[in-house]
């Protein structure tokens, strides 16, 4: 697959939340759109985390979250071979605020959001 869009929305407590997603293979890029009709019920806080112990993210220019990890198995080598990953989280935020928690970003109450992963 070179390129996708994938679409969805979850009612809850009377709120409706709806979403986006578009993914490029050729440009390394995942963009997420979220939004919802109410303003204010949307809020979230982002970060990476993961089972291997070669993990390390970090927070970069007030909006976005920087992530580097090298998931390797021990049970077939020497516990040195594995994938290399490594992306970039960017918060678009039209209204409502972004900011910096330690290795984390939070959004806080607004009605629409555009987030961007580059991997």
């Amino acid at each position: 697959m070179v390129t996708g869009v994938a679409a969805g929305e979850r009612e809850t407590w009377s709120r409706c939340l709806r979403g986006e997603t578009f993914a490029s293979h050729a440009d390394d890029l995942i963009v997420s759109h979220l939004w919802s009709e109410q303003p204010g019920s949307l809020s979230f806080t982002l970060g990476v985390e993961g089972l291997t112990e070669r993990l390390a993210s970090e927070t970069a220019s007030g909006d976005s979250l920087i992530f580097k990890a090298h998931a390797t198995e021990t049970i077939y080598s020497n516990g040195e071979c594995g994938v290399h990953s490594h992306g970039i989280f960017k918060v678009v935020a039209h209204g409502g605020t972004v900011s910096m928690n330690g290795g984390q970003i939070a959004y806080k109450l607004n009605n629409k959001l555009q987030m961007t992963e580059q991997i």
